[in-house]
């Protein structure tokens, strides 16, 4: 199974501008733009249209070969390249997308091959898949709408200078004339997209479970703390011991999905002294609690995630009644 070196599905972000619960706290660079309702109706999506709303991801495992997948949509329909796959500053492959639904592929600017038009509609989403191979000789882009390939281009020249590697993708809103929305993305360490298209679904606490060392911020409940949609500094659990945690219970699946990529779990922490201070973002699934890395806090809070690609109870990839039953267990480590 492909690994996954990025994902978001833009969800929890309470804005765009904040390092502590805005999407700064993840992006280095998000420059403007806008958190929009998501492709399913849920949760949230970016929004990058008009000048100077460009996002740059965080640096990811660098990648000769990789797949990048997104919801997307083309928001105003006349050209401008939105999507840029950099090594560093050094773009290699950008994608443009034109008004009569042609998508083209670049190599910094330099047009590699082209869709036939109406390869897309303004202002409709899509299930977007993007394979590329950087090369200087057997280089590829591959590109598929809804499962469909719309462009494939193949023993082409996709390497400018660098060493030949994708370390982060750059989005551009454009002009004002072109823009995209983006829900759901992923980048996978191979060039083969996932046979089925994918979906972030984020799952809050719902119930308080067996263990609550943790003391709230107001009332007795702890899960109605930190089930907001969108992160907050309001209402919190906090923790001053070495040891102390919560077990908290989740949400179910919003559908039982063909198969489960890996699992994220995502908390917004801080501290409030001048002591070093770390959380586990721990896990309990079935008979198995797995506290994982600790993570360094600031007073500024931040954003901090842990991927789970299988199930730590049993080994083997993620179960629909697995994750329906797993518990969240922030822990104080330090």
């Amino acid at each position: 199974m492909p690994n996954l070196v990025f994902r978001d599905g833009f969800d929890t972000y309470a804005s765009v501008s904040g390092v502590d619960v805005g999407v700064a706290s993840k992006w280095p660079t998000a420059a403007s733009g806008t958190l929009v309702t998501g492709r399913f109706g849920t949760g949230q999506a970016a929004n990058l249209t008009g000048a100077s709303t460009d996002w740059i991801t965080p640096t990811f495992t660098a990648l000769s070969s990789f797949t990048f997948e997104a919801g997307f949509m083309v928001v105003a329909g006349t050209t401008g390249s939105i999507i840029f796959f950099r090594e560093g500053a050094t773009n290699h492959v950008d994608l443009t997308w034109e008004a009569d639904g042609t998508i083209r592929a670049k190599r910094n600017g330099t047009l590699l091959g082209s869709s036939a038009g109406g390869a897309f509609t303004v202002g409709s989403w899509y299930s977007l898949q993007v394979e590329v191979v950087i090369s200087d000789t057997v280089g590829r882009v591959t590109i598929y709408l809804d499962g469909v390939q719309k462009l494939n281009l193949t023993g082409l020249d996709t390497k400018n200078g660098g060493t030949g590697v994708v370390d982060r993708i750059y989005f551009s809103g454009g002009s004002g004339s072109i823009g995209g929305r983006y829900d759901d993305m992923l980048v996978q360490d191979s060039a083969t997209r996932l046979a089925n298209p994918i979906r972030a679904s984020t799952l809050y606490p719902t119930s308080d479970g067996a263990t609550l060392n943790l003391v709230p911020s107001t009332g007795t409940s702890h899960f109605a703390l930190v089930d907001e949609a969108l992160a907050s500094r309001t209402d919190y659990l906090s923790g001053s011991t070495v040891g102390d945690l919560d077990l908290l219970g989740l949400g179910n699946l919003p559908t039982t999905p063909l198969s489960i990529q890996e699992v994220n779990a995502i908390v917004y922490a801080s501290k409030t002294d001048a002591t070093n201070r770390s959380i586990a973002l721990g896990v309990k699934s079935g008979a198995t609690t797995s506290d994982g890395s600790n993570y360094a806090l600031s007073s500024s809070g931040g954003r901090f995630e842990r991927p789970l690609a299988v199930d730590p109870n049993t080994g083997a990839a993620w179960t629909t009644s697995a994750v329906n039953a797993l518990e969240l267990q922030p822990k104080v480590t330090v």
